[in-house]
């Protein structure tokens, strides 16, 4: 039997709610430099600032300021994701894609964070646990509510990568910005309830596109300028003929 090439791949990261790893009490042999439960033994990538971050990327691909421009958004989304990514090392190389390295030119913050959800390998949900009241061993899976973390990982990645493509014009820069709306947007629809949970605004994913196959559908133009519109000249016309006049029959009086 043939496997279907359209099914969907299967995560290899979930949004786990740490409330759930921290109810997993290990045991004797389980527990190592002094973890006694799963959250302290995963020491997962907290997730929340990978959903606060592209949710703020995406506002950030709307602006309404004479003092901003698209290029000034696309270096800060940029920065933006940079701090993430570089946080997430091993997820990324778990997934295939480049690492990046974090920013360290800044002090780092070092104070308590406050966090809801955590980024938890999938194979650590397969643990089977006992349960009060239950004779089986249900997998850790069939207990907590989670959602694939892969795609917002992915598009975070991605979203790096272009705001580093070339763009000389306000309009190259515009192209860039919605093509990094539509993809935090498509990552973030199906975490909705997760951005509720840490008190983020949910999204919708955006209905209209400007650029359509790299062409601007508001002036036809596929250059990323508009064309200096040229003053429309007079028709050019025939030089005026010279009046008609009648030869005199009578001799010149110095003729």
């Amino acid at each position: 039997m043939t496997a279907d090439v359209h099914a969907p791949k299967r995560p290899k990261f979930l949004f786990v709610h740490s409330s759930d790893l921290d109810s997993v009490k290990l045991d004797e042999d389980e527990r190592v430099d002094g973890a006694e439960t799963l959250m302290e033994l995963l020491q997962a990538s907290i997730a929340d600032p990978c959903l606060t971050a592209l949710r703020k990327i995406m506002s950030m691909t709307y602006f309404d300021s004479l003092e901003r421009t698209s290029e000034m958004s696309v270096r800060d989304i940029r920065g933006l994701a940079i701090g993430v990514l570089g946080e997430l090392g091993k997820e990324l190389e778990a997934l295939s894609l480049t690492r990046v390295d974090a920013d360290r030119s800044f002090e780092h913050d070092r104070s308590a964070k406050v966090f809801q959800y955590m980024i938890v390998p999938a194979k650590e949900l397969r643990r089977r646990v006992r349960v009060e009241g239950r004779r089986d061993r249900p997998s850790l899976h069939e207990l907590f509510t989670h959602i694939p973390a892969d795609p917002a990982i992915r598009a975070l990645r991605e979203i790096l990568t272009m705001t580093f493509r070339e763009a000389t014009t306000p309009n190259q820069f515009d192209r860039i910005l919605e093509d990094v709306r539509f993809a935090a947007a498509a990552a973030l629809v199906p975490c909705n309830a997760m951005l509720e949970q840490i008190e983020v605004e949910p999204v919708a994913m955006p209905t209209w596109r400007r650029f359509v196959d790299g062409v601007d559908t508001l002036d036809g133009s596929d250059e990323g300028e508009e064309a200096d519109e040229l003053p429309t000249l007079p028709p050019v016309l025939p030089p005026p003929k010279p009046p008609e006049t009648t030869p005199r029959r009578g001799r010149h009086r110095w003729g």
